[in-house]
């Protein structure tokens, strides 16, 4: 079955962080810096280059992928 939307890819697999990242040109991790708010700070044009990733993508998180990852769900 085919999804469609903003946060699907061409193969109708959903926009994951790393999709964000390698548009953005930066690392997993700074992606998930910007993306999740983290503690340590990403500079301005880092993140202006992920949100704008983000908007392009139609990325929305995963929530039950976070949950499992962090082993909590909010």
């Amino acid at each position: 079955m085919r999804r469609s939307g903003a946060d699907v890819r061409p193969d109708g697999q959903h926009v994951t962080l790393q999709d964000v990242a390698d548009r953005a040109g930066v690392s997993l991790t700074t992606a998930s810096r910007v993306v999740n708010d983290g503690s340590r700070k990403v500079g301005k044009d880092l993140a202006d280059r992920v949100n704008k990733a983000v908007a392009e993508l139609g990325y929305t998180a995963n929530l039950q992928a976070r949950a499992v990852a962090t082993g909590r769900a909010r």
